[in-house]
């Protein structure tokens, strides 16, 4: 009497019962975790960390080149740290790029998407930002 008073009603059959379990279960079993990562595999964002990142690591690496021998030579220009940077050809220019590569995988795979989907979520970038760096 105490449930029709509550608005819940019991189940008709035993069959039921099992039925409303087991979607409770289900609900229970499906962590905020797993349903986060279904989303994001469902957006694409998983992929595009786990391809533009590295990518646009990789472009970058003459230009952190450039800085890392601007740090240590005071004395050359903008123009004459880039010619040092392209004195061995453009393939060139680029070593010491394929392990922070590398490395950008795993970086841009688990937090650009996190940042992405709590930004989306709360509408905050500044959540965002905390969030993705915890």
């Amino acid at each position: 009497a105490a449930s029709h008073r509550s608005g819940l009603r019991p189940p008709r059959s035993l069959g039921a019962a099992m039925a409303a379990m087991q979607t409770a279960v289900a609900v229970d079993v499906c962590t905020p975790v797993q349903a986060a990562v279904l989303c994001l595999q469902r957006s694409g964002d998983l992929i595009a960390g786990a391809v533009g990142g590295p990518l646009a690591v990789g472009a970058l690496t003459p230009q952190r080149n450039a800085m890392t021998l601007a740090a240590m030579d005071g004395t050359s220009s903008f123009g004459g740290v880039y010619r040092q940077v392209f004195s061995q050809g453009l393939i060139q220019s680029f070593r010491g790029g394929s392990r922070v590569t590398l490395a950008a995988v795993p970086q841009f795979t688990a937090i650009g998407p996190v940042f992405l989907a709590v930004e989306r979520r709360w509408g905050s970038p500044a959540a965002a930002m905390l969030v993705a760096s915890v």
